[in-house]
């Protein structure tokens, strides 16, 4: 979202220095987590659709190299590269978030984010396409987070992000248009909370009777656990009793929470 934020507001000051807060940002976001390769794809895209849309696309294309470069600044170097494309490409079956949503549907898995994801896929994409030209870069963007989510489930989070930024402004510009051709009454204050309560309830209701339990809810329950069948917490303080070192294969699951809790004394 605040690489996004940064290019918007390039495009539309024309301020395109603005851009250079993609490097620092790039940093950062490389040194965290590997999806900084997200960051770099948006650029890409970007510069793409408004090269296709006969926008200016220079500054883009020209910040996308340094954006990439300054990614070596980590501790591996270029490894972290070798390592993260190994790991983007590296295909993963037997993981159910990097099922596709045909994949998910078939073994009831995150079938609730997936009952929202096809409808405000469809929904969106045409959306954007109606506007025709002058959404070309958006339809592109859109239309790529949209194989993203299909193709593997953990990146409908991509299409979210994506949809929460472009939608609203697709949606005014519907708005204005129908609005020139016919008139609506105005609507009351309570009405927008209203039908978000509404959407929320209904989703929350559908998931629940879809899945046959309440897994991911979609309204926080400010509720914290740690359940000893995803965390092996009293495994791990056998180990501690009695100094246990060496390899650990555990389900995959465990792996990252092993890695935290027994490092270095075993490794995963």
């Amino acid at each position: 979202i605040s690489t996004i934020y940064l290019i918007e507001t390039a495009r539309k000051d024309k301020r395109w220095k603005v851009l250079l807060w993609i490097l620092p940002l790039q940093v950062t976001w490389c040194n965290f987590h590997g999806g900084f390769v997200a960051g770099l794809c948006i650029i890409a895209l970007y510069a793409a659709g408004d090269f296709l849309s006969g926008r200016k696309f220079a500054p883009l294309a020209a910040i996308f190299v340094p954006a990439a470069l300054v990614t070596l600044i980590n501790p591996y170097g270029l490894e972290y590269w070798k390592y993260t494309i190994a790991a983007v490409s590296m295909p993963r079956p037997e993981v159910h978030e990097w099922f596709s949503v045909w994949r998910s549907l078939e073994v009831h898995y995150m079938v609730d984010y997936i009952v929202i994801f096809i409808p405000l896929s469809l929904a969106g994409l045409a959306l954007l396409v109606l506007r025709g030209r002058q959404s070309i870069t958006e339809t592109l963007i859109a239309a790529a987070t949209i194989y993203l989510g299909a193709s593997h489930v953990r990146h409908i989070v991509f299409f979210a992000l994506i949809f929460g930024a472009f939608a609203p402004a697709a949606l005014q510009k519907l708005w204005e248009r129908l609005s020139e051709k016919m008139s609506f009454p105005a609507a009351p204050p309570w009405l927008p909370p209203l039908l978000l309560a509404a959407f929320f309830i209904s989703v929350n209701v559908l998931g629940d009777k879809t899945i046959g339990r309440n897994q991911h809810p979609m309204a926080p329950s400010f509720y914290i656990a740690a359940p000893a069948n995803l965390y092996p917490v009293g495994a791990l303080h056998w180990m501690k009793e009695h100094h246990f070192q060496g390899n650990i294969l555990p389900v995959f699951q465990w792996g990252e929470y092993l890695i935290l809790s027994c490092s270095p004394g075993c490794r995963v």
